[in-house]
């Protein structure tokens, strides 16, 4: 049986983990892997148009 410290020392970490303000950081963590897969898929779409244009001058 686990002592008294072990248990509440449990208890507060899921407290901890389990925070209100938990939400807000894992949405905003969200977001910014959102922009950043957003930003990553830009610069590859203006790539691959710089490619297009190239392509459409040698032909």
């Amino acid at each position: 049986m686990p002592n008294l410290q072990t248990i509440c020392l449990s208890r507060t970490e899921d407290k901890i983990n389990d925070g209100p303000g938990n939400h807000y950081i894992a949405k905003a963590l969200q977001k910014k892997q959102e922009r950043k897969i957003n930003d990553d898929n830009s610069q590859r779409i203006k790539e691959l148009k710089q490619q297009e244009a190239i392509i459409q001058q040698e032909i």
